[in-house]
């Protein structure tokens, strides 16, 4: 897991109606990870959305679901992310055998410490969101923001458990937080929201063009920062 996860909040950042042009877009991009979160939808709408997109994903895309392990198994999901007061990896891994993915939300180091153990004794975590790294709009009440020093002590923490840094990140502030050691950024409203000055509501052209912007930046300053490690990795030998 690696370069940019993103995050299609369909009935928050992306109206259930355009999920499925949406997803196409972050394909289209270069994306290979995907999460979808429907937490304001009745359960049928989200696994209705959830199984449109999962029979469109090419294979080398991989497509969660949040909270909702049961849905994610209907649907054919790869994997679900759940929370700390969701049902635990503990209880998930006995239905969920990999290599179905189970990531799993840590907002204090004593989480993460805790879901590596869980790791490294059971595989019953495959990789953690961390977060959020810097304040965010996309939850209604979001844990206190983390910041970046602490991102990378996680990193560091918990390696080889592979770290999603999560909340609050722009393509600006992309190689700050690739520099903490993440194996990869998630990025919800940052991606795939849209916002015009005019009263004009947009066509799809123009939402379309949007996010295609947004994820070419995105992905090229992840390159970008990638290159930038390991031209410093190289410096030092």
């Amino acid at each position: 897991m690696n370069g940019i996860y993103a995050l299609l909040d369909v009935g928050g950042c992306v109206a259930p109606r355009d999920a499925l042009a949406v997803f196409d877009l972050l394909v289209e991009g270069g994306i290979q990870t995907i999460q979808i979160r429907g937490k304001t939808l009745l359960d049928r709408d989200l696994f209705d959305v959830a199984r449109g997109i999962i029979e469109r994903r090419p294979p080398n895309v991989r497509v969660l679901v949040n909270d909702r392990a049961d849905i994610a198994k209907l649907a054919g999901a790869d994997g679900v992310h759940v929370g700390q007061s969701d049902l635990s990896p503990t209880d998930l891994r006995p239905w969920c055998p990999s290599p179905f993915i189970i990531g799993l939300s840590c907002h204090t180091l004593d989480d993460a410490v805790r879901a590596h153990a869980s790791s490294v004794e059971s595989n019953l975590v495959d990789y953690i969101g961390f977060g959020p790294v810097f304040e965010t709009s996309t939850k209604a009440r979001p844990s206190p923001t983390v910041g970046l020093a602490k991102l990378r002590e996680v990193v560091e923490r918990v390696h080889p458990l592979p770290v999603v840094a999560i909340g609050g990140i722009t393509v600006e502030r992309i190689p700050a937080v690739w520099e903490t050691g993440a194996a990869a950024i998630a990025m919800a409203s940052g991606l795939t929201s849209f916002t015009t000055p005019t009263t004009d509501p947009p066509g799809p052209e123009a939402k379309a063009e949007s996010i295609r912007s947004r994820i070419r930046r995105a992905t090229e300053s992840i390159q970008s920062s990638a290159r930038s490690t390991a031209e410093g990795i190289t410096a030092l030998r």
